[in-house]
């Protein structure tokens, strides 16, 4: 088990538990310091931070729309979709979103002249 991990266990359980014992002691006996504990438990709340919930649904949004185009709409048309539907946001912020969820627009190959051989 790593050491982040049973730290952050070690949180929890201090987190659970800080009623019937006090921090320092439960933090003493897991042989972790308070300082990390409310280090910890400050990072947590700023999770449901209302900056935190807007890119939450803004990305929701944008995986909407992406799935919805099949993959083909990137940065630069998502904004003008979300505009449309009332939410102004910028192609960088977009593109920031598309990003953290690992999305790609699908590349198109180019059309061929009307007069090619392979048509």
């Amino acid at each position: 088990m790593s050491r982040t991990r049973r730290k952050s266990e070690c949180f929890e359980l201090i987190e659970a538990e800080k009623t019937n014992y006090s921090v320092r002691r439960m933090a003493r006996l897991l042989r972790v310091s308070r300082s990390g504990f409310y280090t910890w438990r400050r990072r947590r709340a700023l999770r449901s931070a209302p900056r935190a919930v807007a890119r939450a649904e803004l990305d929701a949004q944008v995986r909407r729309i992406h799935t919805d185009s099949n993959g083909i709409y990137g940065a630069p048309r998502i904004p003008a979709v979300l505009a449309r539907n009332g939410t102004g946001v910028d192609r960088k912020t977009v593109a920031a979103s598309m990003r953290r969820q690992g999305l790609e627009r699908i590349s198109l190959p180019p059309a061929l002249p009307a007069g090619s051989p392979d048509r």
